[in-house]
């Protein structure tokens, strides 16, 4: 589960570079370093982390990831990295003197990505930090994604679905956030409650829960289903960008222009 999350967090970060660079001229060399790059941005911290060993964090828990602990090969990778960076930064450079234009929201995200991957697993290595830094940068796309779509729904002629969609209008603005922040608090409290018993403080209520931890037997059917909302989301993730018959998917429709 561990890797498929991983796995999961990295794609978006392809699926977004696809998205802004979709009004983009550029020949397949291009694209090819547009890739090389965002996939490089979230790879090679998370090679850093599994040539390092074990570090004050982890991705779900105790020894999750497989750890290679050759930390003489973190130079190496390190200098790729730069080169990469380097390179990506001289092809924009030369690309927006040629046309006259720079791509910001690409490279908005290009530099998020490096940054938040970056200091959260490499400089800082804290629980934390990592959680603000790539979980929450993780999620805020999808708010403000699922948001906009049905913000530009309600805006057509009442269907069904449609008059679903009104719940997205400015002024519910609140509701939609306090709606998934309850929610999110509520899963997480449940696993607080019942597994780990870490955090007292955030989850106060959480000592009325008992304790499972010496009952395997209930624990083997607790977990599944407390993890069952992640596991549905990475794979949910991967058809979101394909609704549609154009290759961005639903997406896109928050960036047609009305004829």
């Amino acid at each position: 589960m561990t890797y498929l999350a991983v796995f999961h967090f990295i794609r978006q970060q392809y699926g977004f570079m696809r998205l802004y660079s979709r009004n983009e001229i550029a020949n397949k060399w291009s694209k090819r370093i547009d890739q090389i790059t965002i996939y490089s941005t979230t790879l090679y911290p998370l090679l850093y982390w599994h040539l390092s060993g074990p570090q004050p964090f982890n991705w779900f828990i105790d020894n999750d990831f497989i750890y290679f602990n050759h930390p003489q090969f973190i130079p190496f990778f390190t200098s790729l990295y730069l080169l990469v960076l380097s390179v990506y930064l001289c092809k924009e450079t030369i690309r927006s003197k040629q046309i006259g234009q720079l791509n910001i929201p690409k490279q908005l995200l290009v530099l998020g990505t490096a940054v938040s991957w970056y200091f959260g697993i490499v400089v800082f290595k804290g629980d934390l930090t990592f959680t603000l830094l790539n979980v929450i940068s993780h999620g805020i796309p999808y708010y403000a994604l699922v948001w906009a779509y049905g913000n530009k729904q309600q805006l057509k002629t009442p269907t069904t679905i449609n008059k679903l969609s009104r719940f997205f209008k400015p002024k519910n603005i609140l509701l939609f956030f306090g709606l998934l922040f309850l929610l999110a608090y509520v899963e997480e409290y449940l696993w607080d409650g019942l597994v780990w018993k870490e955090h007292a403080v955030v989850f106060p209520l959480s000592k009325v829960l008992p304790n499972l931890t010496d009952h395997s037997d209930l624990l083997s059917l607790l977990v599944p289903l407390l993890a069952l909302p992640q596991i549905m989301h990475y794979f949910i993730d991967g058809f979101i960008w394909k609704i549609n018959k154009d290759r961005f998917g639903w997406v896109s429709v928050l960036f047609t222009k009305k004829s």
